[in-house]
C-alpha cells in the first residue's frame, strides 16, 4: 500500500489531513479529521497517523506500507518494526513480511507535530507507549 499527497484543508470548521491510499484494488481518498481547534497539531507532512491507520490492514495481508511523499517520525517507526510486528506476528496477523518504506529521512517525534494527536496538548510533551498499547489489546477481556 502507497500514502501519498498528503495535505490538509480545513471545511466546516474541522481541519482535515488527507492522503491517496494506492493498493492493489485502486486508489482511494483517506482523511482524518479534528476539530479547528487543533489544526496546529496536524502536519501536512507527517504520515504517522496513516501508518496507524493502516497497521493491522497491512500486516494481515503482509503489505509494505510505502509513504511517497512526507516522513514518518522516527521513534514510531522503531517501535512499530522492533516491538509491533513481531507481536502481530505472534498474535497471527501476517507472516511478519511487512515493512516501512519511506524516502524522506526520518525526522525525530519531538521536531514534528506528530500527525494530528492532541496528546503533546494534553500532557505538555509525546509518550510513546506502544509496549502497554499492544499489551492492552492481548489482555483486554
Amino acid at each position: 500500500m502507497i500514502i501519498k499527497d498528503l495535505a490538509v484543508k480545513n471545511e466546516y470548521s474541522y481541519s482535515i489531513l488527507t492522503c491517496s491510499l494506492s493498493r492493489k484494488t485502486g486508489t482511494e481518498p483517506v482523511f482524518i479529521a479534528v476539530p479547528d481547534k487543533y489544526k496546529d497539531y496536524l502536519d501536512p507532512h507527517c504520515a504517522d497517523p496513516f501508518v496507524l491507520a493502516f497497521l493491522l490492514l497491512a500486516c494481515k495481508n503482509d503489505e509494505d506500507i510505502i509513504i511517497e511523499d512526507g516522513f514518518v517520525s522516527e521513534e514510531l517507526a522503531f517501535n512499530i518494526e522492533s516491538i509491533l510486528f513481531p507481536l502481530l506476528v505472534k498474535m497471527g496477523c501476517g507472516k511478519g513480511k511487512t515493512k516501512i518504506i519511506h524516502n524522506a529521512q526520518f525526522v525525530p517525534l519531538s521536531d514534528s507535530l506528530g500527525g494530528g494527536i492532541c496528546q503533546r496538548q494534553m500532557t505538555g510533551g509525546w509518550k510513546l507507549c506502544i509496549i502497554h498499547c499492544a499489551l492492552y489489546i492481548i489482555l483486554r477481556p
